[in-house]
């Protein structure tokens, strides 16, 4: 549908884009109230609701582009910037992978991509809701530990 066809039914940008969003984050609300209140075991109910989510990211980015669109007309800038750090990021991981210190799996790019994805996940959380975090010395300290956790072999 072409631009002119999406405002014969919205008014402005702006009540597409909160159309968009209140419809997106509604999938997403009950994606994580099914999954998180399924039967069984909790790490199992985890696993459920990263691979429904993972399995959904193709859609999600469809939304996420026209978002960008609406929103960010330099978003293309935003694809070199994050192609650089996980690139510098997996270097690392993946020197860490050599001597042993960091899991072998995922490899380094998948691996890298998780790592940022946590930290800008937080981030995005932390500028919407900062008084629902700890101190940031503390958050910092929680961080970590989850990034270890996570790659550590």
């Amino acid at each position: 549908m072409g631009r002119s066809s999406l405002y014969h039914y919205y008014a402005d940008k702006e009540a597409l884009l909160s159309d968009m969003l209140n419809e997106l984050l509604g999938q997403e609300r009950e994606l994580f109230r099914v999954c998180l209140r399924s039967e069984g075991a909790p790490l199992a109910r985890l696993e459920s609701l990263s691979r429904a989510c993972a399995a959904l990211f193709p859609e999600w980015a469809e939304f996420g582009r026209m978002i960008l669109d609406l929103r960010m007309e330099g978003a293309s800038r935003l694809r070199s910037y994050f192609r650089g750090l996980r690139r510098e990021l997996a270097a690392v991981i993946a020197e860490g992978q050599r001597d042993g210190s960091v899991v072998a799996q995922p490899d380094a790019g998948v691996l890298s991509s998780i790592v940022i994805g946590a930290i800008d996940g937080l981030l995005l959380q932390y500028f919407v809701d900062s008084r629902g975090f700890p101190e940031p010395d503390v958050l910092a300290d929680a961080l970590v530990d989850a990034m270890h956790r996570m790659v550590r072999a």
